[in-house]
């Protein structure tokens, strides 16, 4: 390395510090420690800590020091980046039926969901030996749990009421999504009838897949802007009405 190396942090959640070194050993490192990987022009060094989100629940937030060249740095932190920021394993327009249906802001809606699914994947092993699968391929799984779990999950996240129900309602919706394309609505519908869906996503992902998922997300953006022009048009007009009005 030369004399302009520069360090730059990034912390992660919802990853181990074995995961995001199998990340950066793909991306063209070595494994010289357990929480240190390096290459000929880069070198990071791993670290994590339990952060509280919540009353009672915590999740592991991994920080990675990278150490290189600028030029070099740039493209290798916006590439693990890619691997380590997993894209929510919800369609777009279950993102827009979640925020209709929910007494949610729209611009509330991801980042709530991704507070939950960072959850979900800590513990995604423990969902998935305790809870039956409904579907599974390479982006997601979607498991049947009891109806009072996201009741619980709220609890652990300290979220409130509305927001366990937007969240609720978004898995809910992803499976009956899922039914539709799979031929199987039906039987997912009756299923919900008893019990409650959680979808956990993978860290796989195909690129299509990925380039698909992205392009849902930028509709889901759009909508939530269109939303925001409207409810801010609708309040300008309150406003003006409010203040024309002359008591007789």
């Amino acid at each position: 390395m030369s004399d302009a190396v520069v360090r730059r942090e990034r912390s992660y959640r919802g990853i181990s510090i074995r995961l995001a070194r199998e990340y950066l050993v793909k991306l063209g490192g070595d494994a010289v420690e357990d929480d240190r990987v390096a290459a000929d022009a880069w070198s990071a060094s791993l670290s994590a800590q339990k952060v509280s989100i919540g009353p009672t629940l915590t999740l592991t937030e991994v920080t990675v020091a990278f150490e290189g060249e600028p030029e070099t740095l740039d493209p290798l932190i916006e590439r693990f980046s890619q691997k380590a920021i997993a894209p929510l394993p919800l369609d777009g327009d279950v993102l827009l039926y979640a925020g209709a249906t929910a007494s949610v802001g729209p611009e509330r809606i991801e980042p709530l969901l991704r507070t939950v699914q960072a959850h979900l994947r800590e513990r995604r092993g423990a969902y998935r030996r305790r809870y039956e699968s409904a579907f599974e391929d390479d982006e997601r799984r979607v498991l049947l749990v009891p109806t009072d779990h996201w009741a619980s999950l709220g609890d652990e996240l300290g979220l409130p009421d509305r927001e366990v129900d937007a969240a609720r309602r978004a898995h809910a919706q992803q499976l009956k999504r899922i039914g539709s394309k799979t031929d199987r609505r039906e039987e997912f519908e009756t299923a919900l009838e008893i019990r409650g869906a959680v979808v956990i996503g993978k860290f796989s992902m195909s690129r299509t897949s990925a380039k698909l998922r992205s392009r849902a997300r930028s509709t889901y953006l759009s909508m939530v802007g269109a939303l925001r022009s409207r409810r801010d048009r609708a309040s300008s007009a309150s406003s003006a009405n409010v203040s024309e009005y002359t008591p007789s």
